[in-house]
């Protein structure tokens, strides 16, 4: 076989795939793994302190782990994502068809069983998801938004798993039971289907037809088969996602000398006891396998995420500190608070709707309820600005114990800062992470008794400020562009070390050897002449 011939046969791909490694290749050129730690309170470079190594296992699997890790939870850069990739596949495909590249044998069995799992996995995905969103309005007006709040990874997950299942079974039921396959008469209406489902074969054309009646059905045929193909394209490629989100991936190793006095927190972080992607457990794991020494599990407007996380701690006798802790979520009122110390809900006043809503109370309520049961209240991602919803002054008077200067991978306004240094409030860093992806931030703290990892110990000690909260910024921003998710990509590609490069550009030739196999093995007979 002439592989000069056959790529010959496929000049529009293997264009696409020349782009595609040219452009890895210019990004691999100016590419520079040069993470920066900066420490928000002296507001130095503490890059030479600090470094963050991959493991080899990730370097292995790197497009995967990336891509997962570059694209989040964030429905926005999901949707652009899914319309970018969307838009390149059918751009390939109409390409193809307009050069008389080889033709897709459409009637061929794979393509018609392929096509009848799909037709049937979108029908039932759509009763799945109705289903789910009856639930949640049942939930909503029986019980409250606090239970959907606390379920809603949960059932997202459940959501998710279902339709992981019900994609594997119905290609089951295809190619293995070959239910509901037609037999050969029928190929001639068969094929017609799945000429249209594809669309501009020469039934779907639109023609110059005076008749405006037909060319309206023609166009809303046309857009509503667009419309079912891109959906199931963004739900299938959200379902790898979250799914992918749940795993334990390897990230990253963080290493910086340290004393025996001092370790490595994380003060805000989410799990799937509300809107987080890990379980307690898992969240541990990750943390441990980063280096770092303990975190506030604080899932909103509970403590359950810290108390399943402490037992896991304790069964597998594992070093590793969980602070009590939850978020007291007020976005009526647009206020976090991170509560430290309280083994019981605590619910925002604006969300009582429903029967269950337990422990009622206003902010300033919580707050000073929470400070005279001897626990600690620090304020998350707070923007303030013109005094909304409270002013610094009150929030100080009320008694929280500090703010956030450091939220993720964002640094807030600097007047929180001054404000927190020249009040004698603690300067604050937390990840608020919700995923599974690399840490974003750290505090690194001095305990004078190494051995009393208490809640009192560690807030008496970040009580003058002299840890450090080091905002991590893995991928720096070289790059500017208008969609976040080329963005975030092009700047993840420009920080890679030379194996994620590797990575990449064995994998794509991997990929694009398949789909070769695999168009191979679907072209018309008479294409090959």
């Amino acid at each position: 076989m002439d592989p000069g011939k056959n790529i010959k046969k496929y000049p529009i791909l293997s264009t696409f795939f020349a782009l595609w490694m040219i452009s890895l290749f210019i990004l691999r050129i100016f590419a520079q793994r040069n993470p920066i730690f900066y420490e928000a309170i002296t507001q130095t470079d503490v890059s030479g302190d600090y470094q963050s190594t991959f493991p080899i296992i990730r370097i292995l699997f790197e497009p995967i782990i990336g891509t997962t890790f570059a694209m989040g939870t964030w429905g926005a850069i999901w949707f652009g994502f899914a319309s970018i990739s969307y838009v390149i596949l059918r751009s390939i495909y109409l390409l193809r068809v307009k050069f008389g590249e080889p033709s897709t044998n459409f009637a061929h069995p794979f393509l018609i069983r392929l096509k009848l799992a799909l037709d049937a996995y979108f029908k039932q995905m759509l009763i799945v998801f109705l289903a789910l969103l009856v639930e949640f309005l049942f939930i909503y007006f029986v019980l409250g938004y606090l239970v959907i709040a606390n379920n809603f990874k949960i059932s997202l997950i459940i959501f998710f798993n279902i339709g992981f299942i019900l994609l594997v079974l119905d290609i089951v039921l295809q190619f293995v039971f070959k239910k509901k396959f037609i037999n050969t008469q029928d190929k001639p209406t068969i094929l017609y289907r799945i000429q249209k489902s594809f669309n501009l074969h020469q039934e779907e054309r639109i023609t110059r037809s005076s008749d405006k009646s037909t060319l309206s059905k023609t166009i809303w045929r046309f857009s509503k088969k667009e419309i079912k193909n891109f959906a199931l394209c963004l739900f299938i490629l959200m379902m790898i996602n979250q799914n992918l989100m749940r795993l334990h991936l390897p990230t990253q190793k963080l290493t910086t000398e340290l004393s025996p006095n001092e370790f490595l927190f994380d003060f805000h972080v989410h799990t799937s006891a509300s809107d987080g992607s890990l379980s307690p457990r898992d969240r541990v794991d990750w943390y441990i396998d980063q280096g770092i020494h303990g975190a506030a599990f604080s899932d909103h407007h509970h403590p359950y995420g810290s108390q399943i996380a402490q037992e896991y701690v304790d069964r597998k006798n594992l070093d590793f500190t969980i602070l009590l802790s939850q978020e007291f979520t007020d976005d009526a009122e647009d206020i976090h608070l991170n509560i430290y110390g309280i083994d019981i809900p605590l619910t925002p006043i604006n969300y009582t709707t429903g029967s269950y809503a337990p422990n009622i109370m206003t902010c300033e309520e919580a707050i000073g309820w929470v400070k005279a049961q001897g626990g600690y209240v620090t304020v998350n991602h707070y923007r303030g600005d013109g005094g909304r919803p409270f002013t610094y002054e009150q929030l100080r008077d009320w008694g929280v114990d500090g703010f956030e200067i450091i939220n993720g991978d964002d640094l807030r306004a600097p007047e929180i800062r001054e404000f927190c240094l020249a009040n004698n409030l603690i300067c604050m860093a937390g990840t608020d992470e919700h995923g599974n992806q690399e840490l974003t931030n750290i505090v690194k703290l001095y305990l004078p008794d190494p051995s009393n990892k208490s809640l009192d110990a560690i807030f008496s000690a970040l009580r003058d400020n002299t840890h450090e909260t080091v905002l991590i910024i893995q991928y720096p921003e070289r790059v500017s562009l208008s969609n976040e998710f080329a963005e975030r990509f092009v700047n993840y590609q420009l920080g890679m070390t030379w194996g994620q490069s590797i990575s990449w550009l064995i994998w794509s030739v991997l990929m694009y050897s398949l789909l070769f196999v695999l168009l191979k093995k679907l072209e018309k007979p008479n294409s090959h002449n």
